[in-house]
């Protein structure tokens, strides 16, 4: 199983507690649905997210302040995210940390 963690920060390194991190796949096999490849987590009390489960591959990963519920499936937030967001790569069986800034 797949575990990525992180925090998300502002400009001055002040932990951000109100933030959604999106996960898209930097690509995907032909013929494979990306509802599996697509997540989003918002923070716990200690203001750090986790998602577990993601296949194994290179993601972007994106912080924003808030995010409706089902935008992440927007074409035009999908193509942001891919021009702002952070390089991950997940693979099985290991622990992956990320941290972000917005």
């Amino acid at each position: 199983v797949t575990d990525v963690s992180g925090r998300v920060t502002d400009t001055r390194g002040s932990a951000r507690r109100e933030f959604v991190a999106v996960f898209l796949p930097e690509s995907l096999p032909a013929g494979v649905l990306p509802t599996r490849y697509v997540r989003t987590a918002r923070p716990s009390q200690q203001g750090q997210f986790r998602v577990q489960g993601l296949p194994p591959g290179s993601y972007r990963v994106i912080a924003t302040e808030s995010l409706e519920d089902g935008r992440e499936w927007d074409p035009a937030i999908q193509a942001w995210a891919r021009g702002h967001g952070t390089t991950v790569r997940v693979d099985g069986g290991r622990t992956t940390s990320v941290d972000l800034q917005f």
